[in-house]
């Protein structure tokens, strides 16, 4: 019953042998697999862990930048009002709440009933978000994730270090195999256009198969002549002429 400690053994030994730990990532799994345990809580992470063989390295954080979520209040432009505090100018659509976008409305007004919607939007919350989800409603609101956080269009943020990603099944005879979006922000950030990802532990050729969407070189190492029959068939869809005489 006692953890062992994998993979933190395995990131420990890679620094004893010279390698640069430099971030360690939690995949959050929305939809993890049931456990009929009792006595501890059933697990929905894994680790993936960036390492490096030097101090310096390719590593392209544009790439992978998320949208950037502010909680109301505190997005950039609710910060303080332009005319000073406490003032809520006049709208040109009638008085008070609920009368029209005006871009001078206090902040403290626009944000009540935040767990779904915002009161009294700016116009620039109608600029903020592309997603039908955030748009305008009926009632002259705008939903919210939870919380009443709208995603702000052109406000891009550093990717945080946990990555929640729904698993995936998969219809070949390989158990663990991970989703096609846990792997691209890795091929993204750490390897360029044109370059080559290389995958010591292949399987079902994931990492394979999503380098090359991603117009990278791969290679792929793998043991069992099954896992590689996978990959090969996977591969094959990609590029037909390069395994016609494999297949």
């Amino acid at each position: 019953k006692d953890m062992v400690g994998i993979p933190w053994r395995v990131a420990f030994a890679l620094q004893a042998d010279g390698w640069w730990l430099r971030s360690d990532i939690i995949w959050s799994k929305p939809n993890p697999m049931p456990e009929s345990v009792k006595d501890r809580p059933t697990k929905a992470h894994e680790y993936i862990f960036l390492l490096s063989k030097s101090q310096r390295y390719y590593y392209d954080a544009e790439a992978i930048k998320e949208p950037a979520i502010y909680l109301q209040p505190n997005s950039p432009e609710s910060i303080k009002s332009p005319y000073g505090q406490g003032y809520t100018k006049r709208s040109s659509a009638g008085v008070g709440f609920g009368h029209g976008t005006d871009k001078e409305k206090r902040a403290r007004d626009r944000v009540r009933g935040s767990k779904g919607v915002i009161n009294n939007p700016l116009n620039s919350d109608l600029r903020k978000s592309g997603n039908k989800e955030h748009k305008l409603n009926a009632s002259d609101r705008i939903n919210t994730h939870i919380g009443g956080s709208v995603p702000w269009e052109g406000y891009t943020r550093n990717k945080r270090s946990v990555w929640t990603v729904v698993t995936k099944p998969f219809t070949e005879a390989h158990f663990a195999t991970f989703p096609p979006d846990l792997i691209v922000p890795c091929i993204l950030a750490g390897c360029p256009e044109g370059g080559t990802a290389l995958d010591p532990f292949a399987g079902s050729g994931t990492t394979l198969w999503v380098a090359e969407q991603l117009n990278r070189h791969s290679i792929g190492i793998e043991i069992k002549p099954e896992y590689c029959d996978i990959a090969q068939r996977r591969m094959a869809k990609l590029e037909p002429s390069l395994f016609q005489n494999h297949a």
